[in-house]
């Protein structure tokens, strides 16, 4: 038994492994306070460079240096296809508002009341004058004078004629208008996201030559040193020492029978890395509600947001701009749980951007509050230890959290009935319902189960990270704990 590291699995950003169905419960190694723990989670969601558990098991060589990467290859091009499918229906549309560049302004005022004219009566010079002149009164009479300067009225005038706007001004329309030039937007991410995946299936065409390659070799029981290009030095030293067909396969977890004694005592379970990872996650919302109270602008903003949406999008949104952009906050605060993608996507920025740029202000708000010094409200310790640990626990967990927290309710004991006609509920609890048995399966956790922490919690945290945490105890209150061992 040993340790190696993950090289042949892309990053989440060149593949999204989540959705493959042959998700394997491996135990992986997750460093906190410079000790090493084993805890489970799957391996397709290990990044490259992760750590996990290996054992020489032949058994699995054929599975994994097969069908592994043939079938990942066929699922990535699929999604490439369907990415590039959309990049181009997107380019499209953004090719149309490049020739007919007034268009999205005449649009915009149509909607409108007592704004609407003939375009169509004017000649161009004399056209682009009159939109430039109406579309920006129609901004202002949505988004308030002061937030549309009057310079505004000769950028737009130039950009109908000539094209030529700068990438800032676009951004600030795209803010502005989203429907007309939203597009640019996606665009821009489609791109992006067509990139990712093309990267990911290279990655596995490349990925299955080589295994192939060892395979063969290692059939042969010759010393085969290609395979250390595909797994890491380990192996090349396993196989070198007389390992004769044989090479190290990650230690695979099974719920059920737990894991070997020699190994307890650095097992932490999944259940107890969710009570960590939601009690820093509590700390986080707990620091920038103090901040917030010191902040009258997020204050304003925070309350509006709470007038129209439940407790737990409104704390995303406060939350997630302080974590950094992995997998698990994908998960965790995706756009549709923060209310990104409704027509309140402007208010939920400006909270973001705030939380974003706050920097000191944070902790010193805290300390204010609570009765700390700055240096004991470290909120870069707690954002740091977030970072490294959230993308350990397993994926689907997050994306049941998220789901739960978008209802303001624990959908897994709900019925479809209670959620009135909504035709896409019966999907999504399908799919949640899908997913949560998985979970409990692999790992005998709920997202119920997983983000409940206690009085326990915060003594483990105390332990591992000792003068750094104690602070916690100040800003949140947990219940007893009944099992020290959970």
């Amino acid at each position: 038994m040993g340790m190696y590291r993950v090289l042949s699995l892309p990053h989440r950003e060149d593949y999204d492994i989540v959705r493959r169905k042959t998700n394997t419960p491996v135990l992986a190694q997750v460093r906190m306070s410079g000790r090493l723990f084993l805890t489970p989670t799957y391996l397709e969601q290990l990044q490259q460079g992760a750590l996990m558990v290996a054992v020489a098991d032949p058994k699995n060589l054929a599975v994994l240096a097969s069908e592994y990467p043939r079938q990942a290859r066929a699922e990535a091009e699929q999604e490439l296809q369907a990415a590039e499918q959309e990049h181009g229906k997107l380019q499209a549309q953004a090719d149309r508002l490049s020739n007919d560049r007034a268009s999205p302004f005449t649009d915009y005022i149509g909607e409108h009341p007592g704004r609407n004219f003939d375009y169509h009566n004017f000649s161009f010079a004399a056209g682009a004058t009159a939109v430039a002149r109406a579309a920006v009164e129609a901004l202002r009479s949505e988004h308030g004078k002061q937030q549309v300067p009057s310079e505004w009225k000769s950028l737009i005038e130039n950009y109908i004629k000539t094209g030529e706007i700068s990438r800032e001004n676009l951004e600030w329309l795209q803010g502005k208008m989203p429907l007309q030039f939203g597009v640019y937007n996606k665009l821009e991410k489609a791109q992006l996201e067509a990139e990712r995946l093309r990267k990911g299936v290279e990655h596995y065409a490349a990925l299955e030559e080589g295994m192939e390659r060892s395979l063969e070799g290692l059939i042969r029981g010759g010393q085969n040193g290609e395979v250390a290009a595909i797994y890491d030095r380990a192996v090349e030293e396993a196989i070198q020492s007389g390992l004769a067909g044989e090479v190290l396969m990650p230690y695979r977890y099974d719920n059920k029978k737990g894991v070997p004694e020699p190994l307890a005592d650095q097992f932490l379970p999944a259940k107890r890395m969710g009570h960590i990872i939601t009690l820093l996650d509590y700390t986080l919302t707990k620091m920038v509600e103090a901040y917030s109270r010191h902040n009258k602008e997020l204050g304003s903003l925070i309350d509006e947001m709470g007038r129209l949406y439940n407790v737990h999008s409104v704390r995303g949104m406060m939350v997630r701009p302080l974590l950094p952009e992995n997998c698990a906050t994908e998960f965790l605060y995706p756009d549709w749980r923060i209310r990104l993608d409704t027509k309140s996507c402007n208010s939920v920025e400006k909270i973001m951007g705030i939380v974003r740029e706050a920097g000191d202000a944070i902790p010193e708000a805290v300390a204010q509050e609570y009765g700390l010094s700055a240096d004991e409200a470290c909120i870069a310790w707690v954002r740091q230890t977030l970072g490294e640990i959230m993308p350990t626990l397993p994926l689907d967990i997050y994306w049941l959290i998220a789901v739960n927290a978008f209802y303001g309710r624990d959908v897994s004991a709900a019925a479809r009935g209670e959620f009135g006609h909504d035709r896409a509920i019966g999907k999504t609890l399908g799919e949640y319902k899908r997913r949560e048995q998985n979970i409990l399966r692999d790992f005998g956790i709920t997202a119920k189960s997983a983000t409940e922490p206690k009085q326990d919690t915060l003594g483990c945290l105390i332990e591992l990270f000792g003068a750094n945490a104690e602070f916690i105890g100040k800003l949140v209150e947990l219940k007893p704990s009944h099992n020290s061992r959970s």
